[in-house]
């Protein structure tokens, strides 16, 4: 599908959509002007993925694709799957990554994490990454974009959200989650007796602000302890992105993650 018939069968303007560059320009990616918007947390998993050297990835709520695709452009001997509940954002992942030539290894499913037993075999990936929605129901005010309100508002608990998405990840391979730092305690009840060797990276905005959200990294039927890692800060006091926000954000830097 081109973007002409994107835009034809969602009803939509080219308008409608930006055009953003991250990884230094090596990834391009059209997305909503309103609505779910790929960012920081989308990168951070889809870095780690990028890095950790899994050859088979699945990314649970690939939105428009932007983790899936910096996991791509990072290692290219990776193969993608993108599980997307919302018809519009699977379609516009597809679009994306036939315009980075990635068709050979990046593929997206349209589906219900809830029905991921039907959808995907089990332990079929290396590597499994997932910005899971952020509130609970009712837990915040419902976003006026319908598509931003099913992205960030659960239709299932988070633990059952960590639970399913293991199901698809080999034994002692890894997950990535990013989420709100308040919600740590059920991603640890998701993970109890499942999942070792955590590594807990709070993320900053700025050094003199508490840490909202949270990436948590782990091992499935791993047996080791968890690390709280430091913190990832994302910008200077007067704004201005840290040193090493700009690496990690341009794909250059070291391995963040280890």
């Amino acid at each position: 599908m081109d973007f002409a018939e994107f835009l034809t069968r969602y009803q939509k303007t080219s308008a409608d959509f930006s055009l953003d560059v991250f990884l230094n320009g090596r990834l391009r990616l059209s997305q909503p002007v309103t609505g779910m918007r790929a960012g920081s947390d989308a990168l951070f998993i889809g870095l780690f993925a990028g890095q950790s050297g899994a050859k088979k990835i699945l990314e649970i709520g690939c939105g428009s694709g932007c983790a899936a695709l910096a996991a791509a452009i990072l290692n290219p001997t990776a193969t993608l799957t993108g599980l997307e509940l919302q018809a519009e954002y699977a379609d516009l992942a597809r679009y994306n990554i036939a315009e980075h030539q990635l068709t050979n290894r990046c593929a997206v499913i349209t589906g219900d994490l809830q029905e991921i037993s039907r959808l995907l075999p089990p332990d079929s990936f290396d590597c499994v990454i997932s910005n899971p929605p952020f509130y609970a129901p009712n837990a915040s005010r419902p976003a006026k974009d319908g598509g931003k309100k099913i992205a960030f508002q659960e239709n299932m608990s988070l633990i059952e959200w960590v639970r399913k998405s293991l199901y698809a990840l080999k034994n002692f391979g890894h997950a990535a989650f990013i989420f709100r730092t308040e919600r740590l305690a059920e991603i640890f009840a998701a993970l109890d007796r499942r999942a070792g060797d955590l590594m807990i990276f709070p993320l900053q905005s700025k050094a003199s602000l508490p840490a909202k959200r949270t990436l948590l990294i782990c091992k499935k039927a791993g047996k080791g302890g968890t690390k709280i890692m430091p913190s990832i800060i994302l910008h200077e006091e007067n704004g201005d992105p840290t040193p090493a926000a700009q690496a990690l954000f341009g794909g250059e830097g070291k391995n963040f993650f280890r």
